[in-house]
């Protein structure tokens, strides 16, 4: 059983992800970081934590990210979900790039769907996943932050 309490941050490859992380780092948490860049990875280094590359956007990842937490550390006390979307497909050539002021009524329906998925979606997949294992504790702490810019 773990000592200290265990969190898991998504979306910790940079941003409020990682500042998250630093911040539970601070207060004593054993981390579980994740991002779909290996900048999750270099931060669990730089923190003494375990960092589980994947995409909330895929089921499997989010089992892996929880299954890997608990396996870990026996535990998982508080999630920090940070996560975002463009409003564009990454296909687009306007797609993560901030400087862009694209008229909002000119999103495709895709795009809306796959901003709905990937923010919504993926909290219910982790959610269902993580509630048990904080149950198991007496209860937990969930932080959602969640951007569609």
């Amino acid at each position: 059983m773990a000592k200290k309490p265990v969190a898991l941050v998504t979306g910790a490859g940079r941003g409020m992800g990682a500042a998250s992380a630093r911040e539970l780092h601070s207060r004593g948490y054993d981390l579980v970081l994740n991002s779909p860049t290996e900048n999750c990875e270099a931060l669990a280094r730089e923190l003494g934590g375990h960092a589980v590359r994947g995409s909330l956007a895929e089921a499997a990842d989010v089992k892996r990210m929880v299954d890997a937490t608990v396996a870990r550390f026996g535990a998982l006390d508080a999630i920090v979900m940070s996560n975002g979307h463009a409003p564009w497909s990454s296909e687009s050539t306007t797609a993560y790039d901030p400087d862009f002021k694209g008229p909002l009524l000119e999103i495709p329906d895709e795009d809306w769907v796959a901003g709905f998925n990937l923010m919504l979606m993926s909290t219910i997949r982790l959610l269902r996943l993580a509630t048990p294992h904080m149950e198991a504790r007496g209860g937990g702490s969930v932080v959602l932050i969640s951007s569609f810019a």
